[in-house]
Parts: structure tokens; C-alpha cells; sequence
């Protein structure tokens, strides 16, 4: 304690020196010091910390002057809520797709490639690294079908991130500059019109509304779901499906062709065109019990093969089937 005391005595001594006119700063030196305090008194930084963060800054910046630097953080930022964490923003946008009106199969799916991805990144956002994300990805496993579907989940996300002024709206985010797994040729099987006739043949009513608009008009089954009968006219020959009820949120026009129309007539058209929530259960159940392939998609790729071979225009299908002339090929 007492050799405490004496050296806190000491320091003392030497801070009233310091004060005083005869410490080791010349004139001159006092002047530039009492300048500096000046300057950074508004800031309530401590005058050592001030200088230590400045050296710090001029060694990672290297010829770059920190004035340069300073200027290009505040224009990529501007607008910007800084420091906003993953976990954050998560419960955020998911109820944002809630609001959208999104299909329950896809909210669902968004919100289990969402939970895995914040609790792996459960800080700020603008501090995730491509490199970073790149390795998360490829932890997950699975097939590269598997994982190009979180990667897509993920990229919706870091687009709504910029939309809120989470990130930068003028850079590419971290899921777009890492590339999709390259997922190989895959094989589009689609029925042919014996197996479909059988299908048709043995159906219940509402069984035939699924399968006749899924194979000859190629809407979706989240689509067909929130179908109603008012927007199938069979006089006119369209079924018009409202932006609200497709997946891609645009509103479009598809033709009623003749053997779709014969299908439909007999039916009761009025409410939903699909009631049973089950009804692709149904449908996949009565095509196993006949010995009937159900091949993935098969109804809607069905649809768009024999479209195109019938009228040669993938831009004309594209529209009908909602898809881009790409993914009709």
C-alpha cells in the first residue's frame, strides 16, 4: 500500500508538470498538442485512443488516404440502417411473404432455409463473406438440387435485405456472387395419351378437373388450388388467371383447348375447381393403383411438350405457362 501511495504520488507530480510551463514540449509542440485536443473534444474521445484508432486505420488502408476510404463507406451506406443483425431480419421478411400471399407449401420451405441459415450466420448481415456462405452451403449436403433450393431461398432474402436498406442497393449481395451447383441434365418424363386416357376414364369429378387443367392447360397445383370456376369461361375458350393466384404474381391468359373443354362441360362448376386440399395425393394414389408412372411435374410438363410441338413457339408458351422461353426449353 505504501509503495502504492508513493507512486501515485509520483504520477501526480508528473501530471501537474505536464501542465505546468516547464515540461519537454517546446512552445510550439504545446501548441499543436492543445489544437488536437481541441479538435477531437467534441467527439468525447480520449486523446491517445484518437491517435491509436488513426494509426490503426492508416496501416490497413496502406497509400490509401483515409479520407478516400471514409468518403466511399458513407456513399455505400447512405440510406443504410447499419449494423442490423441476421436474426433480426428474419422474422421480418417472412412475415413480409406472409403478407404477399405466398403459397403455404413455399412459406414453409422458406422459413425452414431460413431458421438453418440464421442460426449459422446470427450476426450482421453486411458481415457475411461470400467465402463464408459458399462453405455453409456445401456443410448442408445432399444433392445439388438440395442445395441450389436454399441457395435460391437465400437470394430472395439478401434482395429483400437490399429493398429494406439492410445492404447496399448498388452491389451484388453475397448470394449472388456465389454460383449455383452445377445440377447436371435432368430428365423431363411427361405422360402419354394412353396413360392419361386411363387416368381421365377412372377419375372422380374433382379428380378430373385436377388432371384435365393440370395436363392441358399446365397450371400450377398451388395455382390450380386457388382456381376458381368463375375464371374458366369455356364459351370464350380462356381461363384467366388472376396475379394474385400465380406463382410468379403476374396475371395471364391461357387457351382452353377443345379436348380440355369436352372434359370439363360435364362437370359441377361452380366454388373452387379444387375442394380436396388432397387432391394430388389423390390423383398420384389412383395412377399407383392402375400401374401408372406419375412422373415429377409431370402434368404441367406435359402440357408445355405437346404445347410447343403443337404451335411452335416457346415465347407463346412461356407466357401461357408463366415461365421464360429458357425454361420452357
Amino acid at each position: 500500500l505504501e509503495k502504492a501511495k508513493t507512486e501515485a504520488q509520483l504520477v501526480a507530480r508528473k501530471i501537474q508538470e505536464g501542465l505546468s510551463a516547464t515540461n519537454d514540449l517546446n512552445p510550439i509542440q504545446r501548441e499543436f498538442f492543445l489544437a488536437a485536443q481541441r479538435l477531437i473534444e467534441p467527439l468525447n474521445t480520449p486523446f491517445v485512443s484518437a491517435v491509436e484508432e488513426y494509426a490503426r486505420c492508416r496501416e490497413l488502408l496502406g497509400p490509401v488516404p483515409l479520407m478516400t476510404a471514409v468518403e466511399e463507406y458513407v456513399h455505400r451506406t447512405q440510406g443504410m440502417t447499419i449494423g442490423v443483425k441476421v436474426t433480426e431480419i428474419v422474422p421480418e421478411f417472412l412475415a413480409a411473404k406472409v403478407q404477399d400471399n405466398l403459397s403455404k407449401v413455399y412459406l414453409a420451405q422458406l422459413g425452414i432455409n431460413l431458421r438453418r441459415f440464421s442460426a449459422h450466420f446470427s450476426g450482421e448481415i453486411m458481415a457475411i463473406k461470400a467465402g463464408e456462405f459458399d462453405r455453409w452451403l456445401r456443410s448442408l449436403g445432399g444433392s445439388p438440387v438440395t442445395r441450389n433450393s436454399v441457395h435460391r431461398s437465400i437470394k430472395v432474402f439478401f434482395s429483400f435485405c437490399k429493398a429494406r436498406g439492410y445492404l447496399p442497393s448498388s452491389e451484388a449481395t453475397v448470394a449472388e456472387l456465389v454460383p449455383l451447383a452445377k445440377e447436371g441434365e435432368s430428365k423431363a418424363e411427361i405422360f402419354d395419351p394412353e396413360s392419361m386416357t386411363k387416368l381421365l376414364n377412372a377419375a372422380s369429378p374433382r379428380v378430373v378437373a385436377f388432371l384435365a387443367i393440370g395436363g392441358f392447360a399446365g397450371l400450377r397445383t398451388a395455382e390450380l388450388k386457388r382456381l376458381d370456376w368463375s375464371a374458366v369461361d369455356l364459351d370464350r375458350g380462356i381461363i384467366t388467371l388472376r396475379a394474385d393466384q400465380a406463382k410468379t404474381a403476374s396475371r395471364r391468359i391461357i387457351p382452353v383447348s377443345e379436348n380440355l373443354a369436352a372434359w370439363l362441360r360435364p362437370l359441377n362448376r361452380k366454388g373452387r375447381v379444387v375442394e380436396c386440399p388432397n387432391v394430388a395425393l389423390e390423383a398420384t394414389g389412383l395412377a399407383k393403383k392402375l400401374g401408372i408412372n406419375w412422373p415429377h411435374n409431370g402434368l404441367r410438363h406435359s402440357y408445355i411438350s405437346y404445347r410447343i410441338a403443337q404451335v411452335k413457339d416457346a415465347a407463346k408458351v412461356a407466357l401461357e405457362a408463366g415461365n421464360s422461353p429458357e425454361i420452357i426449353f
